[in-house]
């Protein structure tokens, strides 16, 4: 993420066919919709540092969802134009016929996140950044794994339990990727100088993260769901029949579950053995609660078993008594040739 000051060489512009293909392009890529995060999951630990960095940061409205005008946040990207990079990052669309002057401060009234500086990360190229060392000391504390020093990226599996699921959440609300089974080394530097309480401001890393994202038609379409937030405070009417698309489940204790056994599965495809064992304060994920819901869970599995049993049981019923019919109107056909053949004979 490049981040210019007044100084800075001025940005290219496309020509009149480069902006035509993007924008072909654009109305048929995917768009990353935020996905909500079980608040309620983070008030244990080992997850409350995550609770307790975006209370004090004033993020937390990243946790909440919301469904997604699809088609306008393409003709929101679509329409993109008067890019501005100089002093702070904006630019102007224009959807439905109205024209938005997208800026931090919108993002902030948007959002209720404030704006603090205008560092759009942690750390700038032209500041001193963490090692990789360094970044897997956080990422993976008490752990001995090395991030190698010719990769840009590691495997998420390589993130410890707790900090992997504010890895996922900042993957898909925070610096949306269309894959977030590796974490790049630009990504895992932010993940880094959030859980370390290095001050950035959110807003204007939305801002050029939807410029950078919107030139980069290789990567899908980010803020699904923050864009429609936008949509709905900017424009006067959105029609009531406007397709919207609802965002995957809620991020919290079961995601976590659900990725270490994952993880696992694959590490023994692969005969991989590095895989991260969560810390021992994460063994509170088995509480009484969750195997609770994980009997209530093998219970339902019991009864759907019953159930198909029971149709099957039907199935065969009902395929006997097809068998029956079809002797039966066998026979029959047979008895009418009989009394034809004898008609005829008469």
């Amino acid at each position: 993420m490049v981040y210019q000051n007044s100084e800075s060489t001025p940005r290219r512009k496309h020509t009149r066919e480069e902006k035509s293909i993007l924008q072909d392009k654009l109305l048929t890529r995917n768009i990353v919709i935020e996905r909500g995060v079980e608040q309620n999951d983070l008030q244990v630990e080992p997850f409350r540092f995550i609770h307790e960095i975006f209370q004090a940061n004033q993020w937390t409205s990243v946790f909440v969802p919301v469904n997604v005008y699809t088609r306008l946040v393409r003709e929101f990207y679509y329409n993109i134009e008067d890019i501005d990079l100089v002093d702070s990052p904006s630019f102007k669309t224009k959807v439905s016929g109205k024209t938005l002057n997208v800026t931090p401060e919108l993002i902030s009234e948007v959002t209720g996140i404030p704006l603090t500086n205008e560092k759009p990360l942690p750390f700038l190229e032209t500041e001193p950044q963490p090692t990789k060392a360094e970044i897997m000391a956080v990422l993976n504390p008490s752990q001995k794994l090395v991030w190698d020093e010719n990769k840009n990226k590691i495997p998420i599996g390589y993130v410890r339990a707790p900090e992997r699921l504010l890895t996922r959440i900042v993957l898909q609300n925070i610096w949306p990727i269309s894959r977030n089974s590796h974490v790049t080394i630009e990504r895992a530097m932010m993940i880094y100088g959030i859980i370390t309480r290095v001050e950035f401001c959110l807003c204007t890393h939305m801002v050029l993260t939807m410029i950078e994202l919107h030139d980069d038609h290789s990567i899908a379409l980010p803020y699904g769901g923050l864009i429609t937030k936008i949509l709905h405070a900017t424009l006067p009417k959105i029609a009531a029949n406007e397709h919207m698309e609802s965002p995957e489940g809620y991020f919290g204790k079961a995601t976590m579950m659900k990725s270490n056994a994952q993880l696992r599965l694959h590490a023994s495809a692969a005969h991989v053995s590095q895989i991260i064992q969560d810390p021992p304060a994460a063994s509170s994920l088995e509480s009484s609660d969750t195997q609770s819901q994980l009997n209530k869970i093998i219970d339902l599995l019991k009864a759907q078993g019953q159930s198909i049993e029971a149709i099957n049981n039907r199935l065969t019923t009902q395929g006997q008594s097809i068998e029956a019919i079809t002797t039966r109107l066998t026979t029959l056909e047979k008895d009418v040739k009989y009394i034809k053949d004898s008609f005829w004979q008469e």
